[in-house]
């Protein structure tokens, strides 16, 4: 998983977090599993790989990342995912997947709420959604990172005010629990402010950055969660 071990400390941490969810929903049997803002297809090809015999789907508006992800999943010869352009407060088929992830780009989705309706539409009957959004109230470690994302046009979400609004489209056994505490949010910190230095510089300092996702899953951490992980189950028939 050569990908995945590039990847950003809160990024690699919530890319774990929703992929030991849904392989616990998946039970081990083959699912078809839909990305929802997949971005350059890190997450996707990461999942694709630990799971060969499921069915990846990538979705995104931006087709420079999507290429992105094209290139890379041709590199590592891997056959069971697809990146296709879409609009994710557009159709996005009816109850096709078994599980949808929308890792980071509720928050930049000004309807989010159609997002969510087109989403769970494309839902199977008691299928998994997950999802990781910033917490409403999160502030960096650091004097001086940045402090809001990348794309945001909200800056987060409230834990109740989500879970009511999940419940409200239908929803049910919705979960929402806190993640990237202090350590996992430092060390992403120190890793952006080094983003533009030499690549063995790079190189040397992401090792113990992202020794801190090993930590804070153990519990080394502090403060509060700057994110959140959800998940929920569309009702059975």
């Amino acid at each position: 998983m050569a990908h995945a071990r590039l990847l950003a400390p809160a990024r690699r941490l919530r890319c774990q977090l929703v992929a030991e969810t849904i392989e616990q929903f998946a039970a081990g049997r083959p699912i078809r599993l839909l990305d929802a803002g997949c971005g350059d297809g890190a997450f996707a090809e990461l999942i694709s790989r630990r799971h060969p015999s499921w069915t990846i789907v990538g979705a995104d508006l931006d087709g420079d990342l999507l290429s992105r992800g094209r290139r890379s999943a041709a590199r590592g010869k891997i056959a069971n995912v697809e990146f296709v352009h879409a609009d994710l407060t557009e159709d996005l088929g009816t109850e096709a997947y078994d599980a949808v992830a929308a890792i980071e780009c509720l928050e930049e989705i000004p309807n989010d709420t159609q997002a969510l309706r087109r989403m769970i539409a494309a839902l199977r009957p008691a299928g998994l959604f997950m999802a990781h959004v910033p917490e409403h109230e999160w502030k960096p470690v650091l004097r001086g990172s940045a402090a809001t994302w990348k794309h945001e046009v909200r800056h987060g979400y409230d834990p109740v005010e989500l879970g009511a609004r999940l419940t409200a489209l239908g929803l049910e056994r919705v979960q929402i629990d806190a993640t990237c505490r202090g350590l996992v949010r430092l060390a992403q910190e120190l890793r952006e402010r080094v983003s533009s230095r030499r690549p063995a510089l790079r190189a040397v300092v992401s090792v113990p950055l992202l020794g801190a996702v090993w930590l804070e899953r153990r519990g080394l951490t502090w403060g509060r969660g700057r994110a959140l992980i959800v998940s929920a189950r569309r009702p059975a028939r």
